[in-house]
């Protein structure tokens, strides 16, 4: 099940929990389990939208990127198709370590670095 799907199913839970149900638990949950949902599953869905009072993800903490997405595409913009660039010195521009220019192209970005 993808993101969105599961997006969809928690959205739709919830409407039904809003709408038809009259806020009652176990009528959603009864409903739900008929179409081969697991309860647990919509308890979880339910459990979630009473504390947030959404269902959308909410973004997780954790450590912020070195490089922010309008840096990134500076970065990307000086990187791409350019020879004579070294890591190094972008890193120097940015204010980073080379290992992080090296990281954050890799793994967020298509480019590919390439030594001469």
């Amino acid at each position: 099940m993808t993101r969105d799907e599961r997006e969809a199913l928690s959205q739709r839970i919830c409407n039904f929990y809003i709408d038809s149900s009259n806020n009652s638990v176990k009528t959603t949950v009864n409903y739900f389990k008929k179409q081969n949902i697991p309860q647990t599953t919509i308890y979880n869905i339910l459990r979630k939208y009473r504390q947030h009072g959404t269902t959308k993800y909410l973004p997780k903490s954790g450590r912020p990127y070195k490089i922010s997405d309008k840096q990134l595409d500076g970065l990307v913009q000086s990187v791409n198709n350019r020879c004579g660039l070294s890591q190094r010195k972008l890193g120097r521009r940015f204010g980073v370590h080379h290992s992080t220019i090296s990281r954050t192209l890799r793994k967020r970005t298509s480019v590919v670095i390439r030594k001469r």
